[in-house]
């Protein structure tokens, strides 16, 4: 568990590539402060992983504690935030800025806002939008994952 953390960055400095946090079985972090995701030049491919084991007491949870946070930048690409079964991204919203930012949901609670200039995909294990008691809205648009190639 990680409590109060205060600026919590991933993959935040320039040219930092393929940075990664996972928040899983059982894992909570709480953070309060800025939280960008990869958001300088060159500060590419950067993610975070919150999920869980759905039904069997071990979800993982990453309360932004009313804060933002903020996937890329300006000249950073390919940055994102994978909410899976189990995983809870509560308390805060979501900035996409860089060029193929994005929040991948599969089956996963996202609680909250998104917004700015990326996509939020939706995957087959669904998602739970749960605002609370908090306003909440997406600005960009849901969209499904493709399907997989036939086997031939």
């Amino acid at each position: 568990m990680v409590t109060n953390a205060n600026n919590f960055y991933v993959g935040a400095g320039t040219n930092n590539v393929g940075n990664y946090m996972v928040i899983t079985n059982g894992g909570q972090v709480f953070s309060k402060g800025a939280t960008p995701i990869g958001n300088l030049a060159g500060a590419n491919s950067n993610w975070v992983y919150v999920g869980g084991s759905p039904g069997v007491g071990t979800n993982a949870t990453w309360n932004l504690g009313g804060s933002s946070l903020t996937l890329g930048g300006a000249a950073s690409t390919g940055n994102y935030v994978m909410v899976a079964g189990g995983g809870i991204l509560t308390n805060g919203s979501v900035t996409m800025l860089g060029v193929g930012s994005r929040v991948n949901v599969n089956g996963g609670t996202l609680g909250g806002g998104v917004a700015g200039t990326g996509t939020v995909y939706v995957a087959n294990g669904g998602m739970n939008f749960n605002a609370g008691a908090s306003n909440a809205a997406l600005a960009v648009p849901l969209v499904e994952d493709p399907p997989a190639p036939a086997a031939g």
